[in-house]
């Protein structure tokens, strides 16, 4: 099957741009995070179909892992959009322990000196990161692939 309708990798990136907004004004529910997750990371598909080799890669695999490597961030969402549509993940190593909604002392009016509230990524090895800095990370990537390849 094939979609006719007007979609492209530009609709897609349009439409993470337009979740990450959405999650912004709701960013301690997690059900806007995923859905940010999976719009992020499914760009790696239609990028690959409309430019295939021109990636520089002749498997989607192996454009996703240069992603993966480029942009850690987005392994990120890999990892919440896989366990989003399959609970769990066993197919891979993950990159991600859990996401978990943290209640702090203070809200994210706040500077993250305090104990500000949000939803915090636990990164295998024990570091952490917060899921809108992800987000952010993640659309600074893609914008920036897209203008390095004209898409």
């Amino acid at each position: 099957m094939s979609l006719t309708f007007d979609m492209d990798s530009w609709a897609h990136l349009e439409h993470f741009r337009r979740k990450v907004l959405a999650f912004a004004g709701d960013d301690l529910n997690g059900e806007p995070a995923l859905e940010c997750a999976n719009a992020g990371w499914l760009i790696c598909d239609w990028v690959f179909k409309e430019l295939g080799t021109a990636t520089g890669f002749t498997r989607l695999g192996d454009f996703q892992e240069d992603v993966r490597v480029n942009c850690v961030e987005l392994a990120y969402l890999q990892d919440l959009a896989v366990s989003y549509k399959h609970k769990t993940i066993t197919m891979y190593k993950p990159r991600l322990r859990a996401a978990k909604r943290h209640r702090g002392a203070f809200s994210k009016d706040f500077s993250r000196d305090f104990d500000v509230s949000g939803l915090k990524l636990e990164i295998d090895g024990g570091s952490t990161a917060w899921m809108d800095d992800v987000l952010h990370a993640a659309v600074a990537y893609w914008d920036d692939y897209f203008g390095r390849h004209g898409l």
